[in-house]
């Protein structure tokens, strides 16, 4: 849940995994929870036919036509202790215009991730690793709404674009994520809240999340 500990990375430096790494808890999906799921059996989703599928062609003169998810809204739940202050900041504490993690500009098969060798590790391989210099796109945090040490967002925006480069191929280029609706998980003063932290909150224009203070 940590941006990047060390004690867990060892002597790696990449890890991929067929699924969103931070989004768990969603309702619908589970603990992991497949792009190609997502996006492919949403019922926000339009699906548009192979054969009705125009591609992106700059100048073709015709306007390009294919699948497309607007508004897909799911509730989810932070699996980590968000009351805890840690040593490292957490991916949804990070800075804006960070990068949280990449997503492979076309879609990968699943023997990908699998150990050819004895020195190769389930989801980083060499053909993964092959990958890692022109065929990824960064997530990256938006430069107005980032996240906030001491504070969680209770709305989390994805956004993807892609070109539709054949009827049957798709090619990611942008992915941004937006923290929005932040609150601070300090209790209230009168409930043992820091005021220090409160106060530098409130000069955000952060306030105390609603919830339950025994």
């Amino acid at each position: 849940s940590v941006l990047r500990e060390d004690d867990w990375w060892q002597d790696q430096d990449f890890f991929a995994m067929p699924y969103l790494p931070f989004f768990s808890n969603c309702d619908g999906y589970d603990s992991h929870m497949s792009l190609s799921r997502l996006l492919e059996e949403h019922p926000e989703c339009d699906q548009v036919s192979h054969d009705d599928t125009i591609p992106t062609r700059e100048y073709s003169g015709r306007e390009p036509l294919s699948d497309a998810c607007r508004g897909i809204s799911l509730t989810c739940v932070f699996e980590e202790e968000v009351t805890m202050a840690r040593k490292r900041l957490r991916w949804f504490e990070a800075t804006p215009g960070s990068t949280l993690f990449y997503i492979t500009k076309e879609a990968v098969l699943p023997d990908m991730f699998l150990p050819s060798n004895s020195r190769e590790r389930r989801g980083a391989t060499d053909a993964l690793d092959n990958m890692r210099d022109y065929d990824l796109v960064p997530v990256v945090l938006d430069k107005v709404s980032g996240g906030h040490r001491h504070a969680i967002p209770r709305t989390i925006r994805l956004e993807l674009r892609y070109y539709q480069m054949t009827k049957g191929r798709k090619r990611l280029v942008d992915a941004r994520l937006h923290f929005e609706d932040i609150c601070t998980t300090q209790k209230p003063e009168h409930f043992g809240g820091s005021l220090h932290i409160l106060d530098m909150m409130q000069e955000r224009g952060i306030y105390p999340c609603e919830v339950d203070v025994n």
